[in-house]
């Protein structure tokens, strides 16, 4: 691809990206509990939390240690979030068994976790319908088959996302 190419699609990447951070800042907070404040009240459940709940629901399990390195966040603020989950009976911890680093400890939903996550999707897809339900048939096509790329493109070496 020719470097006038190469640039342009590297400033719609980071638009789209710019873009897609916005709407989350917008609606996210009808979602989710920011500072103690939020029109739908999904109880206590913070942004945050909702990211780590879809992330260990992806992989059925995880550690403080890998959810700390795909959200490039310090383990103790994982530590924090992940005990917080735990105390609200969202997630539920097992200490690694025979042959595994027992520092370790491997967090599942529970099923109230499970029914919070999909009631917390159910308020953002109505978010997102209206959006879709607006655009020409063309239009949302062409979005579907952007995404489906977007997606190969950032599965990348780590097909478990």
């Amino acid at each position: 691809m020719a470097s006038k190419e190469m640039e342009h699609l590297l400033k719609q990447f980071m638009l789209a990206h710019a873009n897609m951070i916005h709407w989350q800042n917008v609606n996210m907070r009808k979602v989710f509990n920011i500072n103690g404040k939020t029109e739908l009240m999904l109880g206590e459940l913070t942004a945050k939390q909702y990211q780590l709940l879809g992330i260990i629901y992806q992989l059925e399990q995880s550690t403080v240690s890998a959810l700390s390195y795909m959200l490039c966040l310090s383990k103790s603020n994982i530590s924090i979030a992940v005990a917080k989950l735990v105390h609200q009976g969202l997630l539920s911890s097992t200490p690694a068994g025979e042959g595994d680093d027992r520092r370790k400890t491997y967090y599942t939903l529970t099923p109230k976790g499970l029914e919070t996550l999909k009631k917390a999707d159910g308020e953002i897809t109505n978010l997102l319908i209206p959006q879709l339900e607006s655009m020409e048939p063309e239009r949302l096509r062409h979005l579907k088959n952007a995404l489906n790329e977007f997606n190969l493109f950032f599965q990348g070496e780590d097909k478990n996302l």
